[in-house]
């Protein structure tokens, strides 16, 4: 480590991710590119990664740099250069060339490539990854839009003070954040359950999954062959959706039982009032921007937000589903590198490169160290990868208290992502192989939720997460699932543990523990 010198920037903490180290290089390099420019001025050249291993990898970023994009941002929406318009088809073009780039490495065997095709595929893909922060620009978009000294949230607060019954502002929060756009876990919950009704109306088949054997379940799709075909399309739809990164998707079987577990319910009713609460949430809406009347400008920037929040979780589905169709690539490298598929993950992209142009390898023993922990940091300059002992480095770059927070507190208070309140036995899920872990009725406590908790958002009573704010996907889907939903508590997982009685107030913003 005798090469290390502290950087002087004042990180602050963002994200937790389940992310491998090509990822987290990868979306570096996204969040560099000024794919989005001039429309939104937003671009981060300065970031800290810490993997941990067991929990993931923490993100954090330049605090000077992200007020400087904040004003930035806030700038493009008020003075009209950032629009919906632009920034949909900004989006679409860049998901596109992603899609294509990934969709590459599927086509055909990767064995039959030499080096030089792989390395073109490899630096294609990357290129359509790096043209932007194109699943950072609308998390932090939302957050632009709701910060309380920007021109919206004062605005509302004035309006609220003017009116009679005018409701709080954590309520108009929710209601104005409601989105025409159905996110993916809504989408899957709508279709799985409008299959699950259907196989409930066909005896033979229900009673084949009753009997738990999947044998049976076959012979009974194969009688009903339009049934099979909807099933079977649902699986491949929404594969990615229970994988994000690292995660394997769900296998068949797991599928299944999922449908088995869920056909004990009322599917046709769960699905009449899932899809009743979403009309019902946009008719609120309605209702209350015909009662506020707001000016072109604050109109200007509502119209912003309900873009940046219709291609939240669509930006982070296709990001998910890229890197599930990237899989081929990583198989036939650790086939080539004479490694597992999990050691290519802990490679640099400069290192991949290498190997593929030169047949450079990165020695064993330095993989080994990296699955131990690293730390990556990219100061205006390319990635420079830090492994073993990281507690020197965590001291020099003062995010040393981060990871050492209090367990002995019994509350926690964050940011309300959707109202309500509950009561329940606590879940904590340190790593998103946890959460087939998750009981029906539970109060999810996680560090963050993302597509791999797709399942996860019909079983349980409240969701709480260390980090967030009202741009998280906790806060999104929870709303749409009318969860009580608490997220940016940074330590709500080392307070509480499993089996906890917890009682979660999301009128307060509280989570504490109960007798």
């Amino acid at each position: 480590m005798v090469d290390y010198r502290p950087t002087g920037i004042k990180w602050v903490w963002a994200h937790r991710r389940n992310m491998a180290l090509t990822q987290v290089e990868l979306f570096s390099e996204g969040l560099k590119g000024e794919g989005y420019f001039p429309a939104v001025r937003f671009s981060r050249h300065n970031y800290l990664a810490v993997f941990t291993p067991g929990e993931g990898v923490y993100i954090f970023y330049d605090g000077k740099e992200q007020e400087r994009n904040t004003k930035a941002f806030q700038d493009d929406i008020s003075t009209g250069r950032c629009t919906p318009k632009k920034l949909g088809a900004l989006s679409s073009k860049f998901f596109g060339n992603v899609k294509k780039a990934s969709l590459a490495f599927g086509e055909e065997n990767m064995r039959k490539f030499g080096d030089a095709q792989l390395l073109k595929l490899f630096l294609e893909f990357k290129s359509a990854m790096a043209i932007g922060p194109i699943i950072t620009v609308q998390l932090w978009g939302i957050e632009c839009c709701w910060d309380p000294h920007f021109d919206l949230s004062k605005y509302l607060i004035r309006k609220l003070a003017e009116m009679d019954e005018g409701g709080s502002y954590q309520e108009c929060v929710e209601t104005l954040s409601a989105s025409r756009e159905k996110t993916i876990p809504f989408r899957e919950r709508e279709s799985f359950l409008g299959i699950a009704s259907r196989i409930q109306m066909n005896g033979e088949v229900q009673r084949a999954f009753f009997l738990n054997s999947p044998i049976r379940i076959e012979q009974a799709f194969e009688k009903y062959p339009n049934l099979k075909r909807e099933f079977d399309r649902h699986i491949t739809d929404y594969a990615w959706t229970t994988s994000e990164y690292k995660s394997a998707p769900w296998t068949r079987s797991q599928w299944i039982e999922a449908f088995r577990r869920d056909l004990r319910r009322d599917c046709r009713a769960e699905l009449a009032d899932l899809q009743l609460g979403y009309k019902a949430a946009l008719a609120k809406k309605r209702k209350l921007l015909h009662r506020l009347k707001p000016p072109k400008k604050i109109l200007r920037i509502l119209d912003v937000l309900e873009e940046l929040t219709n291609q939240r979780d669509w930006a982070k589905g296709n990001y998910s589903e890229a890197y599930l169709n990237w899989q081929p690539f990583i198989a036939e490298l650790a086939r080539r590198m004479d490694c597992s598929k999990e050691d290519v993950t802990f490679h640099t992209l400069n290192e991949i490169e290498s190997f593929l142009m030169k047949g450079e390898k990165v020695p064993r023993r330095e993989i080994e160290r990296r699955k131990k922990g690293y730390i990556a940091i990219s100061h205006g300059k390319p990635f420079k990868i830090y492994s073993g002992n990281q507690e020197a480095i965590l001291r020099g770059e003062g995010i040393y208290s981060q990871f050492a927070l209090s367990e002995k507190a019994s509350a926690v208070h964050g940011i309300v992502g959707c109202g309500g309140f509950a009561t329940g036995k606590a879940r904590v899920v340190r790593s998103p192989a946890e959460r087939d872990l998750v009981r029906e009725g539970e109060i999810l406590i996680t560090y963050m939720t993302t597509m791999e908790f797709t399942a996860v958002f019909r079983k349980v009573a409240a969701v709480v997460t260390d980090e967030g704010g009202l741009s998280s996907h906790a806060a999104i889907v929870s709303r749409e699932f009318r969860l009580p939903c608490i997220v940016g508590t940074k330590n709500a997982t080392k307070v509480f543990k499993t089996g906890d009685m917890v009682e979660v107030d999301a009128s307060t913003g509280i989570v504490r523990k109960i007798k």
